[in-house]
């Protein structure tokens, strides 16, 4: 039985019905791969860039259901991490290819967007904590948002929130 994404949703391919815990872990796995990206869940480092690049794979329309909250680095699902290591071995899919067009120039945008950057998790926890307080607060200033990721996490400076910034807005996510 193999696992697709059909209407931006995680579903099994027979019968439409919503996938498993383990078949959506192996898509992710699968996306992971694509992308590049190693989510090592022995080390913190893995399971942060396994829950930024399932955030932005999200954003980039390829849904598996999470519902990610803020949390004290950033966008954060505790299911994901729940299913994640329930079914570790699933993370280690071979790389995929969407059936569907639109999702595989989703998934074309998304490794745009990641570009070098699947591996680093200091990038992509800022990536994913500028995007995600732009989408929950959309009144706020550019300036509002990078003053309250730089004053929750000082580890990261202005400027480099400018330089993600401006990325995040040449894919038209802020």
């Amino acid at each position: 039985m193999s696992t697709q994404l059909v209407n931006g949703q995680c579903k099994l391919a027979r019968g439409g019905q919503p996938a498993s815990m383990e078949s959506k872990v192996q898509v992710i796995g699968g996306v992971l791969r694509k992308i590049g990206a190693h989510a090592n869940l022995d080390q913190f480092r893995g399971r942060l860039i396994l829950q930024k690049s399932v955030y932005f794979m999200q954003v980039f329309g390829l849904n598996f259901g999470y519902d990610f909250n803020w949390y004290v680095y950033g966008p954060y699902a505790s299911n994901l991490a729940h299913d994640a290591f329930a079914n570790t071995a699933a993370l280690k899919e071979k790389s995929i290819e969407f059936a569907n067009p639109a999702f595989e120039k989703n998934m074309q945008l998304l490794m745009q967007f990641i570009g070098k950057h699947a591996n680093d998790d200091h990038w992509m926890e800022l990536a994913a904590s500028l995007h995600f307080l732009k989408k929950i607060n959309p009144k706020y200033t550019k300036p509002q948002i990078i003053e309250i990721v730089t004053n929750k996490q000082t580890h990261f400076t202005r400027d480099e929130s400018e330089r993600i910034w401006n990325h995040l807005k040449e894919f038209n996510l802020v």
